[in-house]
């Protein structure tokens, strides 16, 4: 699930630029939409708070600030990374086997 959620995310950043070098505030939305829906699915809250934020803007802000918001959005998912990664490292070693 986290590979999963981890090539997808990078997949869908690397989308998330080329709306931002093309001014293409519709794919930029529906990407950041996206990115969204991949961070639901493990739970990353901080990153889907940003991505609700972020994907609600206009063109015009689109336009004035899109590489802070692609960078908010890269920062955003790295923190997703390093808390999953937390969680994984502190998990106890049997989790989910079973015990009868």
């Amino acid at each position: 699930l986290i590979q999963g959620y981890t090539t997808e995310g990078k997949d869908i950043l690397l989308s998330i630029e080329a709306a931002c070098k093309n001014h293409n505030h519709a794919n930029f939305c529906d990407t950041v939409h996206a990115l969204k829906s991949n961070a639901a699915n493990v739970g990353a809250i901080t990153l889907m708070a940003v991505c609700s934020d972020v994907g609600a803007i206009g063109i015009v802000e689109f336009s004035q600030y899109r590489d802070s918001y692609l960078e908010e959005l890269r920062e955003a998912f790295k923190l997703s990374l390093t808390t999953l990664a937390e969680i994984i490292k502190t998990a106890p070693d049997d989790l989910g086997k079973s015990s009868g």
